[in-house]
């Protein structure tokens, strides 16, 4: 079984650390790659609520939902 492994990089992981993460990984599987949008915000825009439960708040949580997976492995 091979599994299937999106890498995000951005957020404070470059292209390069996915890249070398990637290169670390001692089983089979199928990377895809693609860039992922930093954090954003400020106190201007604390006001603005969204509309529905955490998985339509939480951009995180919202791409976990629409992907299916349960899990984000990030650096410490």
């Amino acid at each position: 079984m091979t599994l299937k492994v999106l890498a995000l990089g951005g957020d404070g992981i470059g292209p390069e650390v996915v890249d070398a993460a990637a290169r670390s990984i001692d089983f089979k599987f199928d990377l895809s790659k693609d860039l992922l949008v930093g954090a954003t915000g400020g106190p201007a825009w604390d006001p603005i609520v969204i509309d529905g439960g955490p998985e339509e708040q939480d951009a995180l949580l919202k791409l976990r939902h629409e992907l299916d997976v349960f899990a984000c492995v990030r650096h410490e």
